[in-house]
């Protein structure tokens, strides 16, 4: 038992006693001992409900703490075991807190660095909000960043009817869109629906076409220049050892007729090349 719990009981039953006391003084019409008695019981009784107030209230502190997400407090073990469980309780929805937030912070820059326009949207009472945006989205459309998806209805009105129309489901497909009354430009949109018991979300990637066409051919030349390469570096090999022979055959302070014959021959064959 500790000593909270000990002091609590103690407080407890000198209440008690001093009631008892008080009682007995009132049976004997002892008024001033009754009255005195009465009013250690009081106290007693008094200080008995404000030492279990106060863990009550530290404990209510610390669990409101964690509903909110407050995880500004430090608080300290103690031998209440009450308030002790909640002291840990706290420190766990803490831990568990900062390690979400970490790994918010580590997906959000991983979809911040993606080539193509990526946006998320969550359903809420039956009203769509944008969860998640990335800085390409907005380039590509040209528009500030908005939390309501309703605003967007206003600033990009034709991308906003596509999506309309896909219901929000899987999709995808291509279309020509004007933005800010430039001309027309053709994307590539998909749409693509999450949903468990609780949320739905609707996970939209849109890339412009001429920019995928670019990647294309970026890719088709890179290619193109590894073949390119390794074709000669496959010819210039044998080019190389025949330059190097030559090379030896020309350090000779006399050469001989067979070392004509290869220098003749590997000119022959370097020629070819």
């Amino acid at each position: 038992m500790n000593k909270t719990k000990i002091v609590w009981l103690i407080f407890i039953l000198l209440a008690m006693v001093s009631g008892i006391f008080a009682f007995d003084f009132y049976s004997q019409n002892k008024w001033i001992n009754c009255i005195l008695f009465s009013l250690v019981s009081l106290v007693c009784v008094i200080l008995a409900q404000t030492s279990a107030l106060a863990y009550i209230r530290k404990t209510e502190k610390l669990l409101l703490a964690i509903q909110k997400k407050d995880f500004s407090l430090f608080p300290k073990t103690e031998e209440n075991s009450l308030l002790d469980n909640a002291v840990k309780l706290y420190y766990q929805s803490k831990e568990e807190h900062l390690s979400l937030s970490s790994y918010k912070l580590l997906y959000e820059e991983i979809l911040n660095q993606l080539e193509i326009g990526l946006m998320i949207l969550s359903k809420k009472n039956e009203d769509w909000e944008v969860f998640y945006v990335n800085p390409v989205f907005l380039e590509i459309l040209e528009i500030p960043k908005y939390n309501s998806w309703n605003l967007y209805e206003k600033k990009a009105s034709d991308f906003y009817k596509i999506i309309e129309q896909t219901n929000y489901e899987n999709s995808q497909e291509f279309f020509d869109i004007s933005i800010n009354e430039n001309a027309k430009q053709s994307f590539s949109l998909r749409t693509k629906k999450v949903q468990n018991a609780k949320h739905r979300f609707c996970i939209i990637s849109l890339e412009s076409v001429q920019k995928i066409i670019e990647q294309k051919e970026k890719l088709a030349w890179n290619n193109l220049m590894k073949v390119i390469s390794h074709e000669l570096l496959n010819t210039l090999t044998p080019v190389n050892s025949l330059i190097q022979n030559l090379e030896y055959i020309a350090n000779q302070e006399i050469i001989e007729k067979e070392d004509q014959q290869d220098m003749k021959e590997s000119l022959m064959v370097i020629n070819s090349k």
